[in-house]
């Protein structure tokens, strides 16, 4: 993620308009500020904590429940950035449809999710009877656990079928 936005970043003189789906603690695109100025950053996401914490930093973010549409109009972003939160969600198929909707025609969209197929997920399986850290018991509604595992083909699967155009899948 972070070579494909600093290259971006580092490289282009337009401004340009990036969405984050979940805040996290916002230190990458702190960071990234830094370095350059143009860069307009937008965030959603459901948790009261990571709004308030990132707003504090001067940030436009929005308290949003994400299983509805994104508050913003059709092609409002050249970048779309979603880490580790797919596989918290029911509908992935309604989510990637409003990555899609918002996400300017031929830009990008940057998306992470474990890999339930990894090596070390294995590993963890085979020697320590572990499940690997992508699937947990008793997931339900309101929770913040992973109710779902993808692997490369489940992704490339989910992302043709909502009409993305993969340009790179990638990962460990």
């Amino acid at each position: 993620i972070c070579f494909l936005v600093l290259w971006f970043t580092l490289f282009q003189e337009k401004k340009i308009k990036m969405l984050n789906v979940w805040c996290g603690n916002c230190n990458f695109y702190d960071a990234l500020s830094r370095i350059r100025n143009n860069i307009d950053f937008w965030w959603l996401d459901n948790s009261s904590k990571q709004v308030d914490l990132c707003n504090s930093k001067g940030y436009n973010v929005k308290k949003h429940d994400l299983t509805k549409s994104f508050p913003f109009d059709e092609g409002s972003f050249d970048f779309v950035i979603a880490t580790e939160i797919i596989e918290h969600l029911f509908d992935t198929d309604s989510f990637l449809h409003e990555i899609n909707r918002v996400l300017k025609k031929w830009w990008t969209i940057i998306l992470t999710t474990p890999n339930i197929a990894s090596f070390w997920a294995r590993v963890k399986l085979f020697f320590l009877w572990k499940r690997p850290t992508c699937i947990e018991a008793f997931s339900r509604v309101g929770t913040s656990w992973h109710i779902r595992a993808f692997d490369y083909s489940d992704i490339e699967n989910l992302f043709n079928n909502n009409n993305f155009n993969i340009q790179i899948i990638t990962g460990r």
